[in-house]
């Protein structure tokens, strides 16, 4: 009966263990960089959270205590920040981003004019 010995590279086992090695660093680094994606904030945050003061301006009430309190002046103040935003990021949006604050700056002048009266 004719034996065989394994000849085991050692060279290629080393290669191999450098391939993992790299595979799972860039799975971890990609992986970071999804979590840090997902949390950090965007720009529609910025636009969500003025949308909210127009609404709590608006006499929405209010998450803590229930309470409505209406102020025109600071909603007419946030809508025009929107405004602001709009124009400052005029071409510097993705078409989504842009179609948002269109609707949103839309629909919040539609409501202010429903609640002051004027619509």
């Amino acid at each position: 009966m004719v034996e065989f010995k394994k000849k085991i590279d050692s060279d290629w086992k080393r290669k191999a263990a450098q391939e993992k090695a790299a595979l799972k660093a860039k799975r971890a680094m990609k992986e970071k960089a999804n979590n840090e994606e997902s949390s950090a904030p965007q720009f529609m945050d910025l636009v969500k959270t003025l949308a909210i003061q127009v609404q709590m301006a608006l006499g929405a009430p209010d998450p803590q205590t229930g309470q409505r309190q209406a102020n025109p002046e600071a909603a007419r103040y946030a809508i025009g920040l929107l405004d602001v935003l709009k124009e400052k990021t005029n071409g510097n949006l993705d078409p989504a981003e842009e179609q948002d604050l269109e609707t949103l700056i839309s629909e919040l002048k539609m409501v202010f004019m429903r609640v002051m009266g004027n619509g």
